[in-house]
């Protein structure tokens, strides 16, 4: 009987402070953090005012960050939430930190004001493959105009109750601190407070006896295997690192006096895709916007050639002349967007290659070697900001 109701009492007092967490944590997200199109999130530290923000509130607000750009379900605890949290609260920021798969620095320009935060390149060369897939997307119709209302009103009665309401475990982190707290306040007493404590020491030593355990059968047992490689075929779509959407539409003849497409394929034969039709799908690397500077600044055909690689055989025709020309124009776009892209941000991107390596496709900043390679790339991350799954596939 009393055992039960006080543990009711701790267990409502304890979802009330994290329904407080979670509305804080959410208005903070909506103040201080800007997403961007090609994957990457900004964190005004100003805004966030992290030095003002319980512990408890800020290592949800962190943890709702990293999830999002990492693309992890799981979110991080302990040693990683502690140094994130340290480095946020650290303002002016300094330095970079590497944590939970994601890279953080300061964002340009913004004299330490501002955190970029993208995902890390040990991550993407780990993980990009076993987190990337082929898929069938079709765009799906907006929520009901009912469902929005109903979840602004919820919104709205959550953030009246909590500001009426008395929140007793705010700025505690620790369970023990939690049961202790409890017991001062009254919510539970000295025998319900012995159980539990007993309990949980029961539950830890269980914890670490079978993460041990695990740990031994995982030394024993590991394999590495050989890095995998995804391929993409014209009217397949695959989603990358669980955030990019790309498609590659099959077309029909294009009649632009740029192409010179093979009639089984439908491609071009200026663009060298593999034998089989396919592409590599990968992440940028550093040579590939120094190849887009390089082709920019090609004077000739000949030039074009030797640097870019996109074309087999050296034929002196319009048509060459007129894909050599497109080419150009195609690399000094996209270098133009790529400038207002972070230089670690911009690894995140997907890039498209054949068996050679040469790049005949950069999606989300529109480069592409021929019009008749239509490859389309849309943000579309599959773990929404605030964590949950997003099912839209």
């Amino acid at each position: 009987g009393t055992f039960q109701s006080e543990l009711q009492k701790l267990i409502y007092a304890c979802r009330l402070t994290r329904a407080c967490v979670d509305n804080a944590c959410s208005m903070a997200v909506k103040q201080s953090i800007t997403i961007t199109e090609y994957g990457y999130a900004v964190i005004d530290l100003e805004k966030l005012d992290a030095q003002n923000v319980d512990d408890l509130s800020l290592s949800q607000y962190l943890a709702c960050v990293l999830q999002f750009v990492s693309q992890r379900h799981r979110p991080i605890r302990g040693r990683s939430a502690r140094l994130f949290m340290d480095y946020i609260r650290n303002t002016p920021c300094k330095g970079a930190l590497t944590v939970a798969g994601c890279y953080l620095c300061a964002f340009p320009k913004s004299k330490g004001t501002k955190v970029l935060v993208c995902s890390s390149v040990d991550s993407m060369e780990s993980f990009s493959v076993e987190m990337s897939y082929k898929c069938s997307y079709e765009e799906q119709p907006s929520p009901v105009p009912e469902i929005d209302q109903i979840a602004r009103e919820a919104r709205v009665h959550s953030n009246d109750f909590l500001q009426c309401s008395s929140i007793p475990f705010v700025n505690y982190s620790s369970s023990t601190d939690v049961l202790n707290r409890a017991k001062d306040h009254n919510i539970i007493g000295d025998f319900v407070l012995e159980k539990l404590l007993y309990l949980q020491t029961e539950e830890h030593q269980n914890f670490f006896a079978t993460k041990h355990k695990n740990e031994e059968q995982y030394l024993e047992k590991t394999n590495f295997p050989d890095v995998k490689v995804l391929f993409l075929w014209p009217g397949e779509t695959c989603h990358f690192m669980s955030k990019f959407l790309i498609t590659w539409n099959a077309l029909e003849v294009v009649s632009n006096g740029i192409c010179s497409q093979d009639s089984k394929n439908l491609l071009c034969q200026h663009c060298a895709v593999n034998q089989d039709g396919s592409l590599a799908v990968r992440h940028m690397f550093d040579t590939d916007w120094l190849f887009l500077a390089e082709v920019s600044k090609i004077r000739s055909m000949e030039e074009n050639q030797n640097v870019s690689k996109v074309s087999i055989n050296k034929l002196e025709d319009d048509g060459l002349m007129k894909h050599s020309r497109y080419l150009q124009l195609s690399a000094m776009k996209a270098l133009e967007v790529l400038k207002s892209i972070p230089a670690s941000a911009r690894r995140t991107l997907p890039v498209l290659t054949n068996s050679q390596g040469d790049v005949l496709s950069i999606p989300s900043i529109g480069f592409q070697c021929c019009p008749s390679l239509s490859i389309k790339a849309l943000f579309h991350p599959r773990v929404p900001l605030g964590g949950g799954y997003t099912s839209y596939l």
